[in-house]
């Protein structure tokens, strides 16, 4: 599993059974919706909707973590807060997280 980092082998071990190929699949399956999730995120902020915000950020909230992304996972959770308290802080928050979520998928 040298591929991996630290955070994605606790994962494998956590969520996977150890197993690698089980992870690997979740993990396409996820890069391929994310797209979708980008989008919905994108046109909340653009129609300044903290509900839609909130649950598109608290999906990705568990997925981060599940793939062993813990900071990206905590930013999220962050989000959501701020969401939940229709804070505009979240529309700035959700921009850096976006713009990691863009990376990760290159």
């Amino acid at each position: 599993m040298a591929r991996y980092s630290a955070e994605q082998q606790a994962a494998i071990s956590t969520y996977f059974d150890n197993d690698a190929t089980i992870f690997n699949s979740f993990e396409q399956a996820v890069m391929a919706e994310l797209g979708n999730d980008l989008r919905r995120a994108e046109t909340a902020s653009q129609a300044q909707d903290f509900a839609e915000l909130r649950t598109v950020v608290h999906t990705l909230k568990s997925v981060l973590l599940t793939l062993g992304l813990p900071g990206l996972s905590a930013q999220a959770a962050a989000i959501e807060a701020e969401a939940v308290a229709q804070r505009a802080v979240a529309w700035a928050l959700w921009t850096a997280l976006r713009d990691a979520l863009v990376a990760l998928r290159r």
